[in-house]
């Protein structure tokens, strides 16, 4: 036979109320059981409990600063190089010309070819935005 009570305690509603211990903090604490596919039994007895126990992330250091942040292990297959970055500044910063990541820059960097340039000329004027420069009329 289960152990539960029939009170209000939980939400003001007179119902059947079973024993859990918290996953978290090891608290006994009372609340209802459901059955049924939308529900299950309570793993937490409040909110912070529930916070700090469906946290499974990792540590990981940032491959450019060096700095530790935490990365859900879900996450680890989303690097195409196998680098971590704590944010997309940092990300960006390895992926210019200059850094020392060549393995996340696209194979088009430095070469001044590639789609980019060829979708710009076909929509848009051969003229310099900023000085008015032509190349086929001159200056």
């Amino acid at each position: 036979m289960e152990d539960f009570i029939v009170c209000d305690a939980y939400d003001g509603k007179q119902r059947k109320l079973y024993w859990f211990n918290c996953l978290t903090c090891k608290w006994p604490f009372l609340a209802p059981k459901y059955d049924g596919p939308k529900y299950r039994s309570r793993k937490y007895c409040c909110a912070g409990c529930a916070q700090i126990g469906g946290r499974t992330k990792t540590s990981v250091i940032c491959d450019l600063c060096k700095k530790e942040f935490k990365k859900k292990p879900s996450s680890f297959g989303n690097s195409k190089s196998g680098l971590y970055f704590c944010s997309r500044e940092c990300k960006d910063k390895a992926q210019r010309l200059e850094s020392n990541f060549p393995s996340i820059h696209p194979s088009h960097y430095g070469t001044r070819e590639g789609p980019y340039r060829e979708i710009a000329f076909r929509h848009h004027p051969h003229k310099c935005n900023r000085c008015g420069f032509d190349q086929y009329m001159g200056c």
